[in-house]
């Protein structure tokens, strides 16, 4: 199975998306100039949050992704349609982290 042309579209359809090449044979997409996930021929990388990522590693297709995984990104291998659809959720959770508004922190000695 060659997940590729399916990951690509879906993450192009995602309002802003843009993709990208910023290694040789690395293919991101990104949007508002971050990266939400990064594909291969038989897998995909996306963000996802340090808690979060405990429990996707979990499962035997995830782990943590290698350079980036301190920061909470996982690894999806992807063999089969089951796969492929997990992928795909976790790349619209992934958009959705770097889309949702950031809220502020709250300034230590300032609560209400």
């Amino acid at each position: 199975m060659k997940p590729f042309k399916s990951i690509q579209k879906h993450c192009l359809a995602k309002p802003g998306a843009v993709e990208d090449e910023p290694w040789p044979g690395d293919i991101v997409w990104k949007v508002k100039g971050k990266i939400f996930a990064m594909g291969g021929q038989t897998g995909v990388t996306v963000k996802s949050t340090p808690e979060r990522q405990a429990v996707l590693t979990m499962h035997p297709k995830i782990s943590k992704a290698a350079y980036v995984g301190r920061f909470g990104w996982v690894r999806v291998d992807i063999e089969n349609k089951e796969d492929l659809e997990t992928a795909l959720d976790l790349i619209d959770e992934s958009y959705d982290l770097i889309t949702s508004p950031k809220r502020p922190k709250k300034s230590p000695g300032k609560s209400r």
